[in-house]
Formats: C-alpha cells, sequence, structure tokens
C-alpha cells in the first residue's frame, strides 16, 4: 500500500512511518496545502493519506484556521481528483470532554466544542471531512486521540499513551470495515482512542474502535 503521511514535525506523524515502512510504502508530506495542480501530484499514487494538524506555538488563529479549513479541503480535493481510497484524520476528543467527568462517552455522542482555539479547530477539520465524505464518496476515518503521553507520566482521565496511538492509527490504515453493531459500513466513520488505566476511570469509550479497528489498548497501572 502507498501511503502519505502528513505533519512531518509531529513525533506521532514520524512513530506511524517508522512502523508503516516495514511493510508499506510511505511518504512524508508538510503543508501548507493549496488548491494547485502540485497537489494532486503530492497525493497521486497513494492509497491512503494520513493527516493531522500542524501545532506550533507560532501559528496564529488565523493561519490555525486556515489550516483546519481551506487547507483540509484542499487535500481532500486532490485526494478525490487522484483517486485516493481512504483518508484518516487524526482528530482529538477536546471537543467531547465537556460533557460530565463521570458520563462515558462514545462516539454517537454530540461534538461540544468550546471557542478554545486548538479544540475548535479540530471540531471544524471534522466538519470538512463528513462533508467531503458524505457528497465527494472517499472513505474517510476520523480518529479522536486522548491526551497523548510518551513517557507514562501525564495524569489525564482521557490519556493515549503513543504505543496504542500509533496501534489505533495503523488499525485505521490497514483494516477494512464491515457492517457491525454500530452502523452499516459507509465512507464516514469515528473512533475515540484512549488508553486504560487501572488506576483512573476511563472517560471515553473505545468499543467502537477495538470491534472495528482491532485496537487493544494496553492497561497500565499508575
Amino acid at each position: 500500500m502507498n501511503i502519505l503521511v502528513t505533519n512531518p514535525t509531529s513525533r506521532l506523524s514520524r512513530e506511524i512511518v517508522q512502523v508503516l515502512t516495514v511493510s508499506h510504502e510511505v511518504e512524508l508530506a508538510a503543508g501548507p496545502f493549496s488548491h494547485e495542480e502540485s497537489q494532486n501530484e503530492l497525493v497521486k499514487g497513494a492509497d491512503t493519506v494520513v493527516h493531522s494538524l500542524q501545532d506550533s506555538p507560532s501559528m496564529n488563529e488565523s493561519d490555525a484556521l486556515d489550516q483546519a479549513m481551506r487547507q483540509i479541503y484542499n487535500l481532500l480535493f486532490a485526494c478525490v481528483q487522484e483517486g485516493v481510497s481512504r483518508f484518516v484524520f487524526l482528530s482529538s476528543l477536546s471537543s467531547m470532554k465537556e460533557y460530565p467527568e463521570e458520563y462515558m462517552v462514545n462516539e454517537k455522542w454530540k461534538p461540544l466544542p468550546s471557542t478554545e482555539i486548538n479544540g475548535l479547530c479540530f471540531h471544524l477539520a471534522e466538519f470538512v471531512c463528513r462533508e467531503y465524505a458524505r457528497e465527494r464518496s472517499i472513505d474517510v476515518r476520523v480518529l479522536r486521540l486522548g491526551d497523548l503521553d510518551w513517557d507514562g507520566k501525564l495524569e489525564s482521565g482521557s490519556v493515549l499513551y503513543g504505543a496504542d496511538a500509533v496501534s489505533g492509527v495503523i488499525g485505521a490504515i490497514e483494516c477494512d470495515l464491515s457492517p457491525g453493531s454500530w452502523a452499516p459500513a459507509s465512507t464516514w466513520n469515528v473512533f475515540h482512542l484512549q488508553s486504560r488505566n487501572s488506576l483512573r476511570r476511563s472517560r471515553f469509550s473505545t468499543r467502537k474502535a477495538e470491534l472495528q479497528l482491532g485496537f487493544t489498548p494496553v492497561s497500565i497501572e499508575k
């Protein structure tokens, strides 16, 4: 499989590429993503594109909103034109955190985004992805990631350890979805990814990802 992964400055992107190169042809690409012919050349020949938003302290709100809407639109437009079959967007569970902590929230719950810029960008990017999936029939899979933790030191009710994040993304890339208890297989699917902690209750259900993507989060005691 030919796979294009964006955001090379992200540790998660680099870790994903390291695993994928064992059995796939992989390329890393950086934005910005324009509405030009060069964009089509970038995705040409790819079977799957894995996209995440760049997180930079120097990025102002206008640029952040631009990459969450216009640039992801441009990238999806090129994917459709070049026949890319699958688009995996790495989003965030931030839009689901307004629910009370004692609730177990799954993918059927309505997002409650705040006006905080990072969370708002993820929500708007998901909206663009959803409309493309429904109108252009490209297989879009959104992974709402918990709070990434690479060293096992983060105190969070929605922590996602690095190894679990990588395995979840690999599952979204490689698994063919079939009709199941959640919904018929379609071109639009959202999955929650977070790790287990035997000493802390998980806020978000990962059952859908476990059933459909083979996601098996590791339980860690802290």
